[in-house]
């Protein structure tokens, strides 16, 4: 609350911005806006904040795939997301209540995050804020996990969209 005031009433530099309030608070997306406005080229840090935004998406969830749970786990590893995945067996098929991946219900709003987020970042002088092969990469894989309708190109739409 008290943060919320001296963002109302008082001018802050943007390092203070950006390290106190939006990386404090998980808003990983204007993290990458912040990154993008000050022109900061750590390629790390970008791609961490993008598997972030990513990931932000889709978990917590469980799964019944193992290759899904492992590429998951290897896409949450490189992000600052800490929420769990569960992986799903004969035995164990209650996961938490969390949202089965395999449901794509994250699908339509992960979509529209980055395209909204890609749009804004990239043909604007700075695109080394919107990494497309960590973002081929990332979307891809999660199309494959998917399984479902796996001949639609939606990562290839998804990028065509932003530009």
């Amino acid at each position: 609350e008290e943060k919320l005031q001296t963002l109302k009433m008082t001018l802050v530099a943007v390092n203070d911005l950006y390290t106190d309030y939006t990386a404090a608070v998980h808003l990983f997306d204007l993290c990458l806006r912040i990154l993008h406005s000050c022109r900061h080229t750590d390629g790390n840090l970008i791609e961490t904040l993008w598997k972030s935004v990513i990931c932000q998406e889709i978990v917590p969830c469980a799964t019944q795939s193992e290759t899904t749970f492992n590429f998951l786990k290897s896409l949450m590893g490189g992000s600052l997301i800490n929420d769990s995945i569960v992986l799903l067996s004969p035995t164990n098929q209650e996961g938490d209540n969390l949202p089965l991946f395999e449901s794509g219900t994250w699908l339509k709003p992960l979509k529209q995050t980055v395209e909204t987020l890609g749009s804004a970042l990239f043909g604007t002088g700075a695109d080394y804020v919107c990494p497309v092969e960590l973002l081929v990469t990332s979307l891809e894989g999660l199309r494959h996990a998917l399984q479902a309708n796996p001949s639609v190109p939606w990562p290839l739409q998804t990028l065509l969209s932003i530009g």
